[in-house]
């Protein structure tokens, strides 16, 4: 009778330091995955930032391309240069803007 309870003793004490061995792994891979969630979300965030940018330079070079393609030809009423700049900031108004995924 002492034997056994010895050996459930035994058992106890490998099972309870399995279990802690499972939990400090466990911690230890929802601290990694946490880390790794927010490195994912300084990425999307920063391609955000750099979308933006890439769209305020095509703008700026729709705006310089017309201004020197149009504005400077003598050929082109300067009521249609006026509608073309105009279509064109209402055009990169009304894009829809993209939203960064979150984890």
């Amino acid at each position: 009778m002492l034997r056994q309870y010895k050996e459930s003793q035994n058992e106890s004490e490998v099972l309870m330091s399995a279990l802690m061995a499972m939990r400090e792994k466990n911690a230890h891979l929802e601290n990694n995955l946490s880390a790794e969630t927010r490195l994912k979300m300084d990425l999307f965030s920063a391609l955000g930032d750099a979308k933006r940018q890439i769209e305020i330079q095509r703008s700026k070079h729709r705006y310089q391309f017309y201004f020197h393609t149009f504005l400077w030809s003598p050929y082109i009423p300067i009521d249609l240069v006026s509608t073309i700049l105009l279509i064109d900031l209402f055009v990169s108004i009304a894009q829809p803007k993209t939203k960064h995924n979150r984890f």
